[in-house]
């Protein structure tokens, strides 16, 4: 049971692994815990972020709690993925088109501008 309790998921671990290792000692363990506990136990020992949202679902099964880890695990990935910056993308153009009302400004438009 010292395992189980602290047993943490490793930087790189996917969630549903570290379910399974969580599964696995909870099964080995010579004090007969219920279900509940060993998933509330795994629960906390996963990354904060999942953490922190698993703690709020309560699942009832490690079937479940795996199902939900990966789809939570999926959603973050594709997040990260989203907010990256795209290649040659820089944020100062980002500000120089709202600076031009939203459209990318050019020596042109700047020269333009001056006479009008």
């Amino acid at each position: 049971m010292i395992e189980l309790t602290k047993a943490c998921q490793g930087e790189d671990e996917l969630a549903v692994d570290f379910i399974n290792r969580c599964r696995s000692l909870s099964l080995n363990c010579k004090d007969r815990l219920s279900e509940t506990s060993s998933i509330e136990m795994c629960i906390q020992g996963m990354n904060w972020g999942l953490r922190y949202i698993l703690q709020g679902l309560k699942p009832n099964t490690f079937e479940e709690l795996a199902t939900r880890a990966h789809d939570m695990e999926l959603s973050m990935t594709l997040r990260e993925d989203q907010q990256s910056p795209v290649c040659g993308h820089h944020e100062d153009e980002d500000i120089e088109e709202l600076q031009s009302g939203g459209k990318p400004s050019s020596k042109d438009d700047f020269e333009e501008s001056m006479y009008i």
